[in-house]
């Protein structure tokens, strides 16, 4: 079932809101140089927590497969709530991508599982990001029904599958780890269903970097279904 369907904002916000409902906070609709249509965020160095107010919420599902476009032009120094979903109603965190600083940039947090674990990366470099050009990422996050018993998510970057495996450090005292190309929390604590995304969201405070992003062609389904 289609969640979402190729959001470009080129004529409205497609369905994305504010916190409240309303327009969304802290992104404009934007047209790049090769005439492609997206929602941009920008940001420069500040000492507080910085970030749009961009949302999409949907009928609570167990499985969920997002896909979207986006052109990256910095790395951080902090880190950034990138695409990150909650329940429905802007409840409880569930889980999504984050950008990270060093070289292995994108990220994934499991949030309603591993609240006090760090991010673990999912095989994606800067090198292969912080380019000038635009990339995909897709990942199906299984809250509930993984043949585990716990949640996992696996990820594709321009159109190809990426994992781990976890290094040094990537999660200490965590049962995290990947399993025939999924990363499995390996721990469950709710089983609460994934009902809105959250994307351009919280800078973390004290970021020194200045950059844009940029993210189109937004997508959802529901299930496996690509």
């Amino acid at each position: 079932m289609t969640i979402l369907e190729r959001a470009t904002f080129a004529d409205g916000w497609d369905g994305f809101a504010n916190f409240g409902g309303g327009a969304p906070i802290g992104v404009t609709r934007d047209v790049d140089g090769a005439g492609r249509s997206s929602a941009k965020f920008g940001w420069t160095p500040a000492s507080r927590d910085v970030g749009a107010q961009f949302c999409y919420s949907f009928t609570p599902q167990d499985r969920v497969r997002t896909r979207f476009a986006f052109k990256l032009t910095s790395g951080v120094s902090t880190i950034w709530k990138f695409c990150r979903h909650r329940e429905q109603g802007f409840g409880l965190l569930v889980g999504g991508l984050f950008v990270q600083t060093g070289t292995r940039i994108l990220s994934w947090g499991f949030d309603a599982e591993a609240t006090n674990q760090q991010t673990i990366p999912v095989g994606v470099r800067a090198s292969q990001v912080l380019d000038g050009k635009w990339h995909t990422i897709e990942y199906d996050y299984w809250r509930n029904g993984d043949p585990s018993g716990f949640p996992s998510a696996a990820f594709w970057f321009d159109g190809l599958p990426v994992a781990g495996p976890l290094v040094a450090g990537d999660a200490p005292k965590s049962p995290v780890r990947w399993i025939d190309g999924r990363l499995n929390a390996g721990e469950r604590r709710s089983t609460t269903k994934i009902g809105l995304v959250q994307m351009l969201g919280t800078l973390n405070a004290n970021n020194t970097t200045s950059g844009e992003c940029r993210v189109t062609d937004v997508s959802m389904t529901q299930g496996d279904a690509r």
